[in-house]
């Protein structure tokens, strides 16, 4: 519904404004990225005029190195900072995330310089934890399960509470050509928890998931981005 080519956009039902900005909040800052400034425009809109709108609020987000970076390229560029990301309610009672996709933004300033960083903005904000695309999920490709980020991989459940690492072509003939690595019930157990993490909205018991996800994944020396 809100879908649109400027904009990254991820949707969340049965979760209200206020859960899904505190994640926001946490997740920018995980990546580096500084609110500087917050609007309540539900607020603003009703002191100032009298107007009742839904929740919507406006993050200003800004990562200093990324920042530098462009501003050094390009002094100009500050008339685009910082980068906007907005939490609110739609019309179908989902509540939305949308961030600014920097490359097109970027793309009017006439400095090949900066195309590399906006890249990387862009990266950092289409979701607070990794390389994901416009709906959160990691693209990959359906042939050999590759992803477009050197040393992500697919998680495939190999059955009896075992998963692993996956590669290999799921659409060949006569049959699926599918190698599995390092499998083993600790990463069945990881891609559990990871789900009950990623569906479970912020307060302590995600914040304990969270926990025993690093711990783990400091245990079998796998990075892990949350």
């Amino acid at each position: 519904m809100y879908e649109r080519d400027y904009a990254h956009t991820r949707r969340f039902e049965g979760r209200t404004v206020e859960q899904v900005a505190s994640r926001a909040r946490e997740a920018l800052a995980a990546e580096g990225f500084g609110v500087l400034t917050e609007i309540d425009v539900q607020a603003t809109l009703k002191k100032k005029l009298g107007i009742d709108k839904k929740p919507y609020l406006i993050f200003g987000a800004c990562n200093p190195p990324l920042a530098h970076r462009a501003l050094e390229a390009e002094p100009a560029i500050g008339v685009f900072l910082p980068c906007n990301v907005t939490v609110f309610e739609g019309d179908d009672g989902a509540v939305y995330v949308q961030a600014i996709k920097p490359e097109m933004m970027f793309a009017l300033v006439a400095n090949p310089s900066v195309q590399p960083i906006a890249e990387e903005v862009s990266y950092r904000l289409v979701r607070e934890a990794g390389p994901t695309n416009d709906a959160g999920w990691v693209p990959v490709d359906r042939r050999t399960l590759a992803t477009p980020r050197e040393r992500v991989y697919c998680m495939l459940e190999a059955g009896e509470d075992l998963a692993a690492f996956a590669f290999g072509n799921f659409f060949a003939e006569p049959a699926p050509e599918i190698r599995l690595r390092r499998v083993g019930r600790a990463w069945h157990l990881g891609k559990v928890l990871f789900e009950q993490w990623w569906l479970m909205p912020a307060g302590l018991r995600r914040r304990g998931l969270e926990l025993a996800l690093k711990a783990g994944a400091r245990a079998y020396g796998v990075r892990l981005a949350l």
